[in-house]
């Protein structure tokens, strides 16, 4: 089965470094892919836009992990984002407030 949708997101980080919020908002348009019978995805991408409340932008791909984390690299971004790009997170699902958000915790992996 496939699956696409279009979240409104929160995003958390575990210490950000000085001059970063410590949540985002994100807009993001995932592409699950899953077994049949299987509630964890077998794979799936993720496109993310994210404006901090500085009015910086960010912009994120990622991919969903065998442990049903995702993993976003931000690709692009501008203010404080620009130094950042290549950076990588492990994201994990912290709660389902609606089946179009979500809110995520998000650690550094580089």
């Amino acid at each position: 089965m496939h699956v696409q949708n279009t979240t409104n997101d929160v995003w958390i980080y575990d210490n950000p470094p000085e001059g970063f919020p410590p949540a985002i908002n994100a807009t993001c348009n995932w592409f699950l892919g899953f077994a049949a019978g299987q509630e964890q995805p077998i794979g799936g991408s993720v496109t993310c836009q994210a404006v901090d409340p500085n009015g910086e932008i960010a912009l994120f791909n990622g991919t969903f992990q065998p442990d049903g984390t995702v993993m976003p690299v931000l690709i692009a971004g501008t203010g404080n984002w620009s130094a950042s790009i290549g950076a990588k997170w492990i994201g994990v699902t912290q709660n389902n407030p609606s089946a179009t958000s979500s809110v995520y915790t998000f650690t550094p992996t580089n």
